[in-house]
C-alpha cells in the first residue's frame, strides 16, 4: 500500500510541477480534485505544494523587479532603437530573386524525387504520392491531362 501511495504522490508532484500549484488552472479537473484531497491528507505533498507556491511567488517577484528595472533604465527603448538602426531604411523588402530561386530549386528537387524515388510507369511504385509543381501552381497530374 505504501508503494501505491508513493507512486500517486509522485504523479501528483509531477502534476504540480507541470501545471503549477493552483489547482484551478489544471486542465484535468478530476486530477485537480484528487490533488486537493491529497494535499489535505498528505503532509509531504502539502509541503511540496507549499514549496511550489513559494517558488512561483519568488519568480513573479523577480520578474516584476526585472521588468520595472528594464522599464526605468530605458533598456527596452535602447534595444528597439538599436534594432531599427540596424535594419536601416531598407526595411522588410522581399528579395524576389531568392523567392524565384527557391521555387526553381523546389521544382528541381520534386522532379528528381519523382524520377528516382517514385519511379517510372513500367515499374509500380510502393508510394502513393501527389506531386505539387510549384511552377505550374497545381497538381502535376492535372497538367499532364
Amino acid at each position: 500500500m505504501d508503494a501505491d501511495r508513493e507512486d500517486r504522490r509522485n504523479v501528483l508532484a509531477g502534476a504540480i510541477d507541470r501545471y503549477g500549484a493552483d489547482f484551478n488552472r489544471w486542465p484535468d479537473k478530476s486530477l485537480a480534485g484528487e490533488g486537493r484531497a491529497a494535499v489535505l491528507a498528505d503532509r509531504v505533498l502539502a509541503a511540496y505544494r507549499d514549496d511550489a507556491l513559494a517558488l512561483a511567488g519568488g519568480l513573479r517577484a523577480a520578474r516584476a523587479a526585472a521588468d520595472s528595472e528594464a522599464a526605468a533604465s530605458g533598456a527596452v527603448d535602447r534595444v528597439r532603437a538599436g534594432v531599427l538602426a540596424g535594419i536601416g531604411s531598407r526595411g522588410m523588402r522581399v528579395n524576389w530573386v531568392a523567392v524565384a530561386a527557391t521555387l526553381v530549386l523546389a521544382a528541381g528537387l520534386g522532379g528528381i524525387f519523382d524520377l528516382t524515388v517514385v519511379g517510372t510507369q513500367d515499374r509500380p511504385s510502393p508510394y502513393d504520392v501527389v506531386t505539387l509543381d510549384p511552377l505550374a501552381i497545381g497538381v502535376a497530374e492535372e497538367a499532364v491531362r
